[in-house]
């Protein structure tokens, strides 16, 4: 890794709300990446090269695993603190008259049925709003093809592992967990494929 500093444009939701589409950050080679940091990598296709920004959070010998949604390494619940962006489902009534009024439309993204409505909502909203509701999970007797695909287990986003990782090979996530295509899809990364840590975001 040559760059020492690099001004870079993100331009996906993956990371809402903490690494928000469209912000602008810096990133160093010469930082070395801890656990929760946000990091930027390469990913290396047989298609084309491109370069992705994620947290940080499974290291070499650790022991990561997915139950149910929530994150845990090393027996230890990452998400725990982390303000991250979940999927929830509302009725519609409910959701008309006790979530709208207080969510900006433009933040949060709707899946709209007849009798229902799926709505990424951020945790400090959640417990701003006192909901008594759990996030969306993928039931854990579901296979998600891609998932399955890479590590060749009957895994999915929300269930999966535990897996341990190896020397020189790292794991990083979305915190917009059910809208990000990160190590849960690309594999583990190579440790030479890990560009730089994220030292500021101006959004």
């Amino acid at each position: 890794m040559f760059d020492i500093l690099r001004f870079y444009n993100y331009p996906t939701l993956a990371n809402e709300p903490n690494l928000k589409q469209g912000a602008k950050f810096v990133w160093s080679s010469f930082v070395k990446p801890e656990r929760l940091d946000f990091i930027c990598f390469e990913v290396k296709s047989d298609t084309s090269n491109y370069e992705v920004a994620m947290r940080l959070v499974g290291l070499p010998n650790d022991v990561l695993e997915i139950k149910k949604g929530t994150l845990f390494v090393n027996n230890i619940n990452i998400d725990k603190g982390l303000d991250l962006r979940r999927l929830y489902k509302f009725e519609r009534n409910y959701f008309d008259s006790q979530i709208s009024p207080h969510i900006e439309s433009n933040q949060f993204y709707y899946s709209i049925y007849s009798d229902s409505i799926s709505v990424f909502i951020d945790d400090n909203k959640v417990e701003e709003l006192n909901l008594k509701l759990n996030p969306e999970v993928m039931s854990v007797d579901a296979i998600d093809e891609l998932v399955s695909l890479e590590y060749g287990k009957k895994w999915n986003s929300d269930n999966f592992g535990p897996i341990h990782i190896p020397e020189n090979k790292y794991f990083a996530i979305g915190d917009n967990r059910s809208n990000s295509y990160d190590s849960r899809y690309l594999g583990l990364i190579s440790e030479e494929n890990i560009l730089g840590t994220i030292i500021y975001i101006y959004q």
